[in-house]
């Protein structure tokens, strides 16, 4: 195994939610940074790769079907690979320790999913998790520096456990295949017809994972109460900024200080997406909807007792 030289990461560091803008030690930051051993999937060619990934392929279907598999591993595990090794992707870090011991946490009851899958941190700003068919799920620092505790990156874990379980993935790339084919009931259909169905396929696998995410959830020792937190992250994952006040005396000095007429006295409310809004044409079902569908499941399990939120290290900020 090659040793990971230490890459310094520009503009990131570790520091503790709890902490203001005032509190801040900018010059005590230490940089996010990899270290130890690659993991093995990175020292794979490219070949290797894809000769593994296709050990993950379902079975079955018809022969066009197969071919969509073949097509779908060929364009996925080069893209794959290439984010390994881009980067962009930290390893042994203590984020990536830390997000680990989460996944071992919501994979305490099931050994398979366990052994089957790998999380990774990738370095990027927008808000976003996904998992591979390979079993890797990745999540960004954006992502974890808009999550509010534990609980919450416990299901997004989760949601993303359950595309890689259910063979979310590949099964979409077949489907979407067929209906560019215009097989079935598609022959005839318009694009935007097409487009439609791709939206409604993608919004099934999205509830799936939401309600069989939960099911897993449930077996942790996480408090439910932190899932409806996560929908509030989504709603306002495009604010790049927290919802604390910004104390501008921090940039000032004895040779500088604002003049009063700079510093802005009142701001706009801040507003998310509508959360009915019409997710026709979306991949995702809307917030709503997605709410509705985790209150009901939180409803069954009223009466039954619940362990309250406990974290495995205390949960860390990534500030910009």
């Amino acid at each position: 195994m090659k040793k990971f030289l230490l890459l310094a990461l520009t503009g990131l560091a570790v520091c503790s939610y709890a902490q203001t803008a005032t509190q801040y030690d900018f010059a005590k930051f230490t940089p996010l940074q990899s270290t130890g051993t690659l993991p093995d999937v990175v020292e794979m060619t490219g070949r290797d790769f894809m000769v593994e990934s296709r050990k993950n392929l379902t079975k079955g279907g018809t022969k066009k079907d197969k071919k969509a598999k073949e097509s779908f591993v060929l364009q996925t595990s080069y893209a794959i690979k290439d984010l390994f090794i881009s980067g962009r992707v930290l390893y042994n870090d203590p984020i990536s320790d830390y997000v680990e011991k989460v996944r071992r946490e919501v994979t305490a009851s099931d050994a398979k999913l366990l052994a089957e899958t790998r999380i990774f941190v990738i370095k990027s700003s927008v808000v976003n998790a996904f998992a591979t068919n390979q079993g890797y799920m990745f999540v960004t620092t954006g992502l974890l520096a808009q999550l509010e505790n534990e609980a919450q990156l416990a299901f997004v874990i989760c949601h993303e456990l359950i595309h890689y379980q259910k063979k979310h993935v590949i099964k979409a790339y077949v489907q979407n295949d067929k209906i560019d084919r215009g097989e079935g009931g598609y022959r005839k259909s318009e694009i935007d017809k097409k487009y439609l169905a791709k939206s409604n396929y993608s919004k099934e696998h999205e509830s799936e994972a939401d309600v069989n995410g939960f099911d897993l959830f449930a077996k942790t020792r996480y408090s439910l109460d932190a899932i409806n937190g996560t929908f509030d992250v989504l709603k306002y994952s495009q604010l790049p900024f927290e919802d604390f006040e910004f104390d501008h005396k921090i940039l000032e000095s004895e040779h500088l200080v604002f003049p009063v007429d700079y510093i802005q006295q009142e701001v706009a409310v801040v507003e998310g997406e509508d959360e009915e809004e019409d997710d026709k044409t979306s991949t995702h079902p809307n917030l709503a909807k997605r709410r509705a569908d985790i209150a009901d499941k939180i409803s069954s399990l009223e009466g039954k007792i619940k362990p309250v939120h406990v974290a495995t290290t205390p949960y860390l900020k990534i500030c910009f």
